[in-house]
């Protein structure tokens, strides 16, 4: 499957009127040019994602990546990775972020039978590039949804704006509220903070290479 975060925006396909369980789901044959997430049950398709967008994903993970394989803090997947973040009681869901970071005391052990499975957490770090036929509202949405169930920080990229949203988990009556904490623009530099402490990479660096007036 290939990657670009589009919501329940395209709706179910016809055939998961009725909701699937996570065996059903991994069980589907792939189809080229065409992958799926799992929605409490429901499958919703998402198109693939252009040139420009694992270009700026790829661009970031060879910092990410390469920070975090030196000091052993975890694991970074890329967009191929699902996770089950279904919470008790509902449906099975199965997200799909462009990039995320797990921390090492976090991650399945390679030898049990949920290593080659969607890891059923919320992941550490996601990080979400904004394809064109997405918009605010969804976006936000998607952000808000990753907090709720258990991300620590999302930073959700347009390219076209050439700025990165991030998005934190604020305590608020006991309970927790998605907020987007900042917008850090093209010559600001983003910031691991407590979740990857001491890693730092210039949003410019997500687009270095790429002609300013290019488009997504």
């Amino acid at each position: 499957m290939d990657h670009d975060t589009v919501t329940a925006t395209n709706g179910p396909e016809p055939e998961t009127i009725q909701p699937l369980t996570l065996d059903e789901y991994l069980a589907l044959p792939e189809d080229r040019g065409t992958r799926y997430e799992l929605h409490q049950g429901r499958l919703v398709r998402m198109p693939v994602a252009g040139g420009s967008h694992d270009y700026i994903a790829f661009r970031l993970v060879l910092k990410l990546g390469a920070y975090v394989e030196a000091r052993g803090l975890g694991a970074v997947t890329l967009s191929q990775a699902g996770y089950d973040v279904s919470e008790p009681g509902e449906l099975t869901t199965v997200y799909i972020p462009d990039l995320a970071f797990v921390r090492a005391e976090r991650v399945p052990a390679q030898a049990s039978p949920e290593w080659s499975r969607p890891w059923k957490l919320a992941p550490d770090l996601v990080i979400e590039v904004v394809s064109p036929s997405q918009f605010h509202p969804e976006t936000e949405q998607r952000a808000r949804e990753w907090i709720t169930r258990g991300a620590r920080m999302v930073w959700v990229i347009w390219p076209a704006a050439r700025s990165v949203d991030v998005w934190l988990p604020v305590p608020d009556a006991g309970s927790i509220v998605p907020s987007r904490d900042e917008t850090v623009g093209v010559t600001g530099q983003l910031d691991g903070r407590d979740v990857i402490a001491g890693f730092a990479c210039p949003v410019a660096e997500l687009f270095k290479g790429v002609r300013a007036d290019a488009g997504e």
